[in-house]
């Protein structure tokens, strides 16, 4: 028969206590953690600026109060590197302080690269004509765009802008220039409105107007080639004002006889200028000089030959200056002529002689 001990241990009772506060405290004694009715309060080791221990980690819950943190806060990614993420609407970040807000801004794609997304854009300040300017030398502008957006690049000189409108371009005033080396200094093809008299060799030029009482000192010095894809190019030195022609006939001059052909009297104030005239001879030979009347006393100017061989002669002056007579206030006769002498032996031929003379009086 077994038997069976009951032990019944009494063990002595204890009452719950309520306390209000409860204070955990380090080894050193240094308040560490408080429990009371305004919540839970944690205290790290160490002092402001000199913190010790571990690292506290404080979270919060959706809708609930805004914990503040004060002084000097660095936010790292665990590896040292500052990371912060702001994912908030309405989160914003404030820095009163301008020199503090320095940054590094970069946009989405590297140089070379095909852009993607949103990159960051540069742009500057519309303004249809020149902004103003800053006040001094070293500020900070801006950069000067059209309306449209296209950039406003203008040309300087010495700091000033260069001018000019959207119809001329430029306007570009050349004030000075080297003086031209003899042999050495070309340039290029040159258009001339106008030449004044000298011995100025330019290279290639394309003449547009010449004075005409300077044509024939520039023709001497200035060699001017016409270049046409045509047989023949027709250049015309400029209309008379005044075109007259005289004809006179003589017939019947005996041998060593001569005979005159004469212009009208010139017209007051007027300067008669000599185009051209033509000679026919018949029947032998003639001798023949274009003279310049003034005052009724001639001077040679030019002598021609007409014969069997030569009938006709027809000149051209070299240019409208070349025989010029002006009009005289003297009653003697002022005009052209041409005097024709029959050059047949002694009992030879009778020659008649045909004159013609074209001449512009202005």
């Amino acid at each position: 028969m077994r038997s069976i001990v009951v032990l019944l241990i009494l063990a002595p009772a204890f009452a719950l206590a309520q306390v209000s506060s409860v204070r955990i405290t380090s080894a050193t004694g240094a308040t560490v953690a408080t429990v009371d009715a305004n919540g839970v309060e944690i205290q790290g080791a160490g002092v402001a600026g000199t913190p010790a221990g571990g690292v506290v980690s404080i979270q919060g819950v959706a809708s609930g109060t805004t914990v503040p943190v004060s002084g000097t806060v660095t936010i790292t990614d665990g590896a040292g590197a500052v990371n912060v993420i702001i994912d908030s609407g309405t989160t914003a970040v404030t820095q009163a302080t301008a020199s503090s807000l320095n940054a590094e801004v970069q946009g989405d794609t590297a140089h070379d690269v095909t852009a993607t997304g949103n990159p960051v854009r540069i742009g500057g300040t519309s303004s249809a004509t020149a902004p103003a300017d800053v006040t001094a030398d070293g500020e900070a502008v801006n950069a000067w765009h059209l309306r449209n957006g296209a950039a406003a690049t203008v040309l300087t000189a010495a700091g000033a802008l260069i001018g000019g409108d959207a119809t001329n371009g430029i306007d570009v005033d050349v004030t000075r220039l080297p003086a031209l080396v003899a042999g050495t200094a070309n340039i290029g093809d040159v258009d001339i409105l106008t030449i004044a008299a000298g011995d100025t060799n330019i290279g290639n030029v394309d003449i547009v107007t010449l004075p005409d009482e300077g044509q024939q000192t520039m023709a001497a010095s200035i060699s001017v080639t016409i270049a046409s894809n045509q047989s023949s190019v027709p250049v015309t030195v400029g209309a008379p004002t005044d075109p007259l022609r005289v004809e006179c006939e003589n017939s019947a001059t005996v041998a060593g006889a001569a005979v005159d052909c004469d212009t009208a009297q010139i017209a007051s104030g007027q300067t008669a200028k000599l185009e051209g005239m033509t000679i026919t001879g018949y029947e032998g030979s003639l001798s023949c000089v274009l003279q310049t009347v003034l005052n009724g006393v001639a001077t040679d100017r030019a002598h021609f030959a007409v014969s069997g061989a030569n009938p006709t002669v027809l000149w051209n002056t070299p240019h409208k200056d070349y025989v010029a007579q002006a009009e005289s206030v003297t009653a003697g006769l002022d005009a052209f002529r041409v005097s024709c002498t029959n050059r047949e032996p002694t009992g030879g031929n009778t020659v008649s002689a045909k004159v013609a003379l074209f001449y512009d009086e202005a």
